[in-house]
């Protein structure tokens, strides 16, 4: 079986089993796809980062080695994307726009 990336807290680990998704809690730290780290990184658009749903993708996109241009309403509004900045990659590989 192959090894798979995988969220959880803070960090990208390796997991080599899939987790189950019987919430949807549980599905959106579904371990990443091979498919999902094969290919070259790219620079990726997400729009609205900071909301639950694109933050989770953002996450997976950091994890996977890409870089995401995010856009957010108040990129200074520490408490509405900090979280983003606390994830992995994201010092390095992401940058947040102003709509």
């Amino acid at each position: 079986m192959h090894s798979h990336a995988t969220l959880q807290g803070a960090a990208c680990t390796h997991s080599s089993h899939r987790l189950p998704h019987h919430t949807m809690a549980d599905a959106l730290r579904k371990p990443l796809f091979p498919a999902e780290t094969a290919g070259p990184r790219q620079t990726v658009a997400v729009t609205g980062a900071s909301g639950y749903l694109a933050g989770t993708v953002v996450r997976r996109l950091l994890c996977a080695g890409h870089t995401v241009h995010g856009t957010v309403r108040d990129p200074a509004n520490t408490a509405k994307v900090a979280h983003l900045w606390a994830m992995p990659g994201a010092k390095d590989r992401l940058k947040l726009f102003k709509v």
